[in-house]
């Protein structure tokens, strides 16, 4: 023997023990004290509770009857409604929209033809035409192409050959 005689504590267990039975104690006192609360909606009974000193029943509210028409024996109308025309819908407008690097805008189906300008990527414009692998477009309200690849159209089945 080491000479000993007291056997060596976990500081670290006491405080995880003390810690558990603070728990379990707070538990209890908090489920006596949920036990003595009164319910919602009644009043709390027993010796030293003030009794009314009247006691009403309670009021029920009373259904008024209200008579229903009566059926008759007439037959509703036997008019034929008359048909409405059903709408033709618009034609969709075909355009292009210029892909993710851009178009250049030309005033001709080829690129030895003037450039008017450029659409930037996403850019939506109306389409005319088509001659090739060229989209004719409408470009400040003129016409003008650019080329197909660059493109993605959109509605193209009225799009007609450019002259």
């Amino acid at each position: 023997m080491d000479g000993n005689w007291f056997v060596q504590r976990n500081q670290k267990r006491d405080i995880w023990l003390i810690v558990g039975w603070l728990l379990i104690v707070g538990l209890g006192v908090g489920l006596i004290w949920y036990s003595f609360r009164p319910e919602p909606g009644r009043t709390p009974s027993g010796p030293g509770t003030p009794v009314p000193a009247t006691t009403a029943a309670p009021v029920r509210p009373t259904a008024t009857l209200v008579p229903l028409p009566k059926p008759t024996n007439t037959l509703p109308p036997t008019d034929t409604p008359v048909p409405t025309a059903t709408p033709i819908p618009p034609t969709p407008t075909p355009y292009i929209i210029a892909g993710t690097d851009g178009v250049n805008v030309r005033s001709g189906p080829a690129t030895t033809y003037e450039r008017l300008g450029y659409l930037d990527p996403g850019t939506q414009a109306p389409l005319i035409g088509r001659e090739g692998d060229w989209w004719q477009i409408t470009y400040n309200n003129a016409p003008a192409w650019v080329y197909g690849p660059l493109v993605t159209p959109y509605n193209i089945e009225t799009v007609t050959p450019a002259p």
